[in-house]
């Protein structure tokens, strides 16, 4: 008996390994602007108004002054601003961080992302990245961490391990958990009357608001209707992160909401997805956005829910409701709830600012929205004004969004602490590539590569989890031992086919894009993942039941959302996210002509 490749899967089944390996966009160039940065004939906006001719100075990492006529120090980098509009960096105020976010939301000239709800784990290198000027590669990460909710309900049902509340008695030492933690602010999910989730009750949520202010963090609401925002705004929210779309808003809650100073992220985008309305697929055909995404996130963004209708998400009345709450002083901020489908890191920011627009936010009000509004909001120092002393976080747009909205789709540069990072490049990007031909479709060769691929252990160890799997070939059968942990937010464990080297490149299987495995396993709820290139969050998955008689699976790989089988990167037959020890056989693997 002899186990496999097992280091190598250290290597190539984490999804950032495999998103190094093949083939993505252009990544952005960076150039370093020496003694100093002037930027000059430029638009402003820096913040709150527009400024016409101004010279904009940065040095150190910030800037240094914003002015007509400014004197240019000698030896700064010089950038002709003319035609130009400069914006400070964009924040986006309602995202979930996963895989490679930060760099995709960057190309879009976000800086900071808000994330309401990610792994506790990335919150202390997110606190060191934001206090180092150096980094310049991605967008800075602000985050609740993990979010207050019951056993079985909603951010529960993706497999990431939670810590659910029960009663109001346990809201302090939740609270406190998650400060300890780094969690930035405090997320709760109140959905009293959710035909398919439970929720927490008013006087738990209410214990969470206000252990969050005793610790001096802010506390936001995942709300779905007008009753729930109510009792939300009565139980002393500061902001709630979706607009309801279930009823029209009423004068006395508008009245409520803005005395009571509460912000409202209506994430318009994500309603719309939900609604499917089409915006995402327009939003996709922007040659200022294909440039700019992966393959994998442009099939996200044109993808959908894939809901029935549903009153609670009526997208002209999510529109109406945001317009009405403008109109009567509420503060709107602007949040894309990225990468749910039909959004994309970044894109689907200045999506959002094109829908808040259309719902009645002039361009100066919707700018605001991204930047300083969300800085204030959420207590961000040195970010979303363009003053000395701020962070040298800017995008420069062709155009003038003061005349089309859109016209921050027209990235001319990105700066990031100081230096400049050339956008992509507008126009339609290339399609991606097909994969190579397959050489051959039987792959139960399980301790010798095929096609340029290799079976290997695939775990949750390379992204920081414990969980472990031990693969051994006996009689042509591979068999691997696993034990889920949940140390990660998405354990996994078990064999999988991945390319053989960083060389490897992706297979075209569009003439035999079914995948046959004929498996048995200790009895219980398995997982086949797979994988394109430029993945950026979780693969795409298909659940099936498995016991310890063979049984042979077959899976049209056509039929899978979010796949494209003439990319094929690698495939995974995992345990979890339920911890625990188990096995998994498999004494058949093929690729089959579609029937």
């Amino acid at each position: 008996m002899a186990r496999i490749l097992t280091g190598l899967a250290v290597i190539l089944a984490a999804l950032g390994a495999l998103i190094l390996a093949l083939p993505e966009p252009d990544r952005p160039s960076v150039t370093r602007s020496g003694a100093g940065l002037a930027i000059t004939n430029v638009t402003v906006f820096d913040g709150a108004r527009f400024l016409d001719d101004q010279t904009i100075l940065i040095t150190g990492g910030r800037i240094g002054a914003v002015g007509p006529g400014l004197d240019i120090p000698a030896g700064a980098e010089l950038i002709n601003g003319a035609g130009l509009t400069a914006l400070p960096g964009l924040i986006d105020a309602h995202t979930h961080t996963w895989g490679d976010g930060l760099e995709a939301a960057l190309r879009f000239g976000v800086t900071a992302q808000l994330d309401m709800f990610s792994s506790p784990m990335m919150l202390p290198q997110a606190q060191r990245n934001r206090a180092d000027l150096s980094v310049h590669d991605q967008a800075d990460l602000f985050s609740s961490g993990m979010l207050a909710t019951v056993e079985g309900g909603h951010g529960t049902q993706f497999g990431v391990p939670v810590e659910t509340l029960s009663g109001p008695d346990q809201a302090a030492d939740w609270v406190a958990a998650r400060k300890a933690e780094g969690s930035d602010y405090i997320k709760l999910v109140y959905i009293p009357g959710s035909p398919n989730l439970p929720s927490l009750d008013l006087a738990t949520a209410t214990a969470v608001i206000e252990a969050a202010h005793a610790e001096g963090l802010m506390a936001v609401a995942h709300i779905a209707t007008l009753d729930a925002a109510r009792e939300m705004v009565d139980a002393g929210i500061d902001g709630l992160v979706h607009i309801f779309a279930d009823e029209p808003a009423d004068a006395a809650f508008i009245t409520a909401a803005r005395e009571a100073e509460v912000f409202v992220i209506p994430t318009l985008a994500v309603i719309a997805s939900v609604a499917a309305t089409g915006e995402g697929e327009a939003l996709a055909d922007d040659p200022r956005v294909r440039g700019r995404l992966s393959a994998s996130a442009l099939r996200g963004l044109e993808g959908g829910f894939g809901m029935p209708p549903s009153p609670r998400f009526q997208y002209p009345l999510a529109e109406a409701n945001v317009r009405a709450l403008h109109e009567g002083g509420v503060v709107i901020l602007a949040g894309s709830d990225a990468p749910n489908p039909g959004t994309a890191y970044g894109a689907s920011l200045h999506h959002e600012l094109q829908l808040l627009t259309r719902a009645g936010l002039s361009p100066v009000e919707t700018l605001f929205a991204a930047t300083a509004g969300a800085a204030d909001a959420f207590n961000l120092t040195e970010r979303g004004r363009m003053e000395p002393g701020a962070r040298a976080d800017l995008v420069l747009i062709e155009g003038d969004p003061r005349r089309d909205i859109a016209a921050t789709l027209s990235i001319a540069h990105v700066i990031r602490n100081v230096l400049v990072i050339e956008s992509a490049g507008e126009g339609q990007a290339s399609p991606p590539p097909a994969g190579a031909a397959l050489e051959t479709a039987d792959i139960s060769d399980f301790a010798a590569p095929t096609n340029g691929y290799a079976w290997v252990d695939t775990t949750d160890a390379m992204a920081g989890g414990n969980s472990e799997a031990v693969s051994t070939v006996t009689d042509g059968v591979l068999r691997t031992e696993i034990a889920v942990r949940t140390r990660f937010p998405f354990p996994w464990a078990g064999p999988g086919y991945f390319p053989a080297s960083q060389a490897g490149s992706a297979l075209n299987l569009s003439d035999a894009p079914v995948l046959v495995l004929r498996l048995r396993a200790a009895p219980g709820t398995y997982r086949v993942m797979l994988f394109n290139p430029g993945l950026t969050g979780a693969p795409p998955t298909v659940s099936t039941e498995l016991d310890e008689s063979w049984r042979t699976v077959r899976l049209d790989m056509t039929n899978v959302d979010g796949f494209d089988p003439a990319e094929f990167a690698g495939l995974a037959v995992v345990g979890g996210p339920a911890p625990g020890e188990a096995w998994i056989e498999i004494d058949q693997a093929r690729f089959e002509a579609a029937p």
